[in-house]
């Protein structure tokens, strides 16, 4: 069922090596001692590890091509189609399978709840976020079960962080459904005073406790990310609560809101940018940045939309050139993931969650149109938005999330 070995471990180092620190919940030290372990003796592991480990190559299979020398050994066996998506998908039901054959719904441990959760940060980024809710809600249970949002004392410092960071990975997630679907109250779960795990690299997590560190340093760590995550998830369930609530149209909230999305993004230029621009020297940087940067012009977009439109008492002229900025910038993160040679390791995030960032941008972008004087230069903005639409023409056949955003964003041409 496995691909062979030199395969199989291609794919996991390129995993960590690549897409973990977009979504850090696991422990990469463990994670290998635990490997190591399998390929000593493959019938003692457990079946919620190997789920963990068919969720890991079913993801990392998703982003490469089937020309990649490091799967050329697939290519051997004459019985399997030469289409990673199909393989991927193969594996993604491995894993599923050896979750159910495990009876996860009533035993479960951390490796059942990483791989869950690994599925539905899979999920969500290929199908689209709406896809994930079921799994969603049974890893967020097992993580309550599991106790991951309380201080308990595991048997080791390990076990703790593992646990604090799959609690850290369930708020992570929910942000991308409170974007998508801004009526649903996720106050529970910042009302929940989880302790959050360390932020610091794998190495720095000892079974004892924790590695001394300088609090001087200013390096990034393979945390950096989900930190920023974790905060925007708090900063967008307030907000997402605020625009759903009677004081929606409060231009002191407004401001107040808007105020703290600049300061996030202002630590995320700090941490990420050399001297304001993109470093040559450090791709993945540069993706994290353009990462944030869409939960950032999300949130621009539902703060602003009550304001955007002169037919509306509340309009504010400075709130739609609000909306026609962030709506380009998330069409510019689209079109940079998708054409920059430099950003090739992070295209496949284009099959899901930034396209249809994308069409929120684009949406946005073309409802201010319609709504600017009849003598306005729009050349920018249709060019955008015929931009996106020969990208997602591109991509349509690619996943299902751009097979749905294509009709709907050539509608707005």
């Amino acid at each position: 069922m496995l691909p062979p070995n030199s395969v199989t471990e291609y794919l996991v180092a390129r995993y960590f090596g690549t897409l973990s620190p977009l979504f850090h919940i696991l422990h990469g030290p463990t994670f290998q001692n635990q490997y190591l372990d399998f390929l000593k003796d493959p019938k003692r592991i457990s079946l919620s590890w190997l789920a963990l480990l068919f969720a890991i190559l079913s993801l990392t299979l998703k982003t490469i091509e089937a020309s990649d020398v490091g799967v050329t050994e697939l290519w051997q066996d004459a019985t399997l189609p030469r289409d990673l998506s199909a393989i991927s998908q193969k594996y993604q039901n491995a894993a599923m399978m050896s979750l159910s054959q495990d009876q996860f719904l009533v035993r479960h441990d951390l490796c059942t709840l990483e791989a869950l959760l690994i599925l539905v940060f899979m999920i969500s980024h290929n199908e689209g976020p709406e896809y994930g809710w079921a799994l969603l809600g049974n890893a967020l249970n097992i993580g309550i079960a599991l106790r991951c949002h309380m201080d308990a004392q595991g048997p080791n410092c390990i076990d703790r962080e593992r646990r604090r960071r799959c609690w850290a990975g369930i708020l992570v997630v929910h942000t991308h459904q409170s974007l998508c679907f801004r009526d649903i109250d996720l106050t529970f779960l910042l009302n929940m005073k989880a302790v959050m795990p360390a932020w610091v690299n794998d190495t720095d997590i000892q079974e004892h406790g924790l590695a001394d560190l300088s609090p001087q340093s200013s390096q990034l760590t393979n945390m950096a990310l989900m930190k920023f995550q974790v905060r925007l998830f708090q900063l967008s369930t307030q907000i997402c609560e605020h625009i759903s609530g009677s004081n929606r149209l409060s231009t002191t909230s407004l401001h107040q809101f808007d105020a703290c999305v600049s300061k996030e993004q202002a630590e995320w230029d700090a941490a990420y940018l050399v001297n304001g621009k993109r470093s040559i020297l450090d791709t993945a940087s540069y993706a994290h940045w353009c990462m944030l940067q869409t939960y950032a012009h999300q949130l621009y977009l539902l703060l602003h939309r009550p304001f955007h439109s002169s037919r509306s008492s509340h309009f504010r002229n400075e709130s739609r050139d609000k909306c026609i900025k962030s709506g380009l910038a998330l069409l510019d993160i689209h079109h940079q993931f998708f054409e920059l040679p430099r950003l090739k390791c992070y295209r496949w995030l284009v099959k899901g969650a930034i396209s249809c960032n994308a069409l929120h941008g684009a949406v946005a972008l073309t409802s201010c149109m319609l709504d600017m004087p009849e003598d306005s230069d729009l050349t920018e903005h249709i060019s955008a938005i015929d931009g996106a639409v020969s990208r997602l023409e591109a991509l349509k056949t690619k996943s299902q999330a751009c097979s749905h955003v294509y009709p709907i964003l050539r509608c707005l041409r």
